[in-house]
């Protein structure tokens, strides 16, 4: 958004050259939304790709730059998108991947972080360094281009290779099967992350999660088996709403959800269903049905 000091929420030149690039390639390949119109979509709404939408976008964008100076916004802008392995904001961003706070980085550090915004999940640095170091090359040249910084600060930035720290895993791991699981749903539904100040009520209930987690640990421990895992989850019968899920052994060991992600054969899970239909047709646990199977010669030379 080079424009973003001189429009007053949406860039019409911006607009035009997105449009023309589309249409030459005959397929979206450039957006032309400017920050506001990116902060008004992540406080306000989805990211559903819909003439719609983007109506509602270029209005709140206006209606923000009538109430909000540039500053405010970019503040506001910076501290709420999301920048790839969970993290939202350069400040926290900064603290993950330096362990120091934003108005301390070097600008080669600054740019690296920056440049995260364009495509945060494939520019991860901790998945795909290099990716998101070609990236800040790009956010340097573009400071150097606008007078931000000199030729020269520009070609010393572009030797340094940023130190970046392990990602630290969250230290409370309680219920994570649960919540990767429930984050990935809201994803698929709404098209990406949003910050933390979205609200999200689900079916599940802690005292059941809990449960859940100490009956799969309890019985990986009996079994005394190494590197096995095991999965588990809860459903009320009544309504078909997920109480609980575990999906292995410890989650810091493993993120692979086998309670959503693993492809088996389903075996004796449909006993359960079996059962439970015949019991609410008057079976008792200890009825005998007879099976009675006839075979032909035909079938038997097949």
């Amino acid at each position: 958004d080079r424009r973003f000091y001189y429009h007053p929420g949406i860039d019409p030149i911006g607009l035009g050259r997105a449009l023309v690039r589309d249409l030459r390639s005959r397929a979206k390949v450039e957006g032309g939304s400017t920050i506001t119109q990116q902060l008004a979509r992540t406080l306000f709404l989805s990211n559903a790709r819909t003439y719609v939408r983007k109506l509602k976008e270029a209005g709140l964008a206006i209606l923000i730059e009538t109430e909000l100076t540039k500053p405010q916004i970019l503040e506001l802008y910076l501290n709420r998108m999301y920048l790839s392995a969970g993290v939202y904001g350069v400040e926290t961003m900064s603290q993950h991947m330096f362990r120091r706070p934003a108005k301390t980085l070097t600008l080669p550090e600054a740019a690296l972080v920056a440049g995260l915004l364009r495509a945060p999940s494939a520019l991860s640095p901790w998945s795909n360094y290099d990716a998101a170091l070609t990236r800040s090359h790009i956010v340097l040249g573009l400071m150097r281009e606008q007078g931000l910084i000199t030729a020269g600060e520009e070609q010393a930035a572009r030797r340094v290779r940023p130190r970046v720290q392990p990602f630290r895993q969250p230290n409370d791991s309680r219920a994570a099967w649960a919540k990767e699981y429930l984050r990935q749903q809201f994803r698929n539904e709404y098209g990406g992350d949003h910050p933390p100040e979205w609200q999200v009520h689900t079916s599940f209930l802690p005292d059941v999660q809990d449960a859940a987690e100490r009956a799969v640990a309890a019985r990986l421990r009996r079994l005394n088996r190494p590197r096995l895992q095991a999965a588990l989850v809860a459903i009320d019968p009544s309504t078909g709403n997920l109480l609980a899920m575990v999906g292995g052994a410890n989650y810091r060991v493993s993120t692979f959800n086998r309670a959503t992600r693993a492809r088996r054969q389903p075996g004796s899970a449909f006993k359960p269903l079996v059962f439970a239909s015949a019991l609410g047709r008057g079976y008792s646990p200890v009825s005998i049905l007879s099976n009675p199977t006839t075979m032909t010669r035909a079938d038997v030379a097949r």
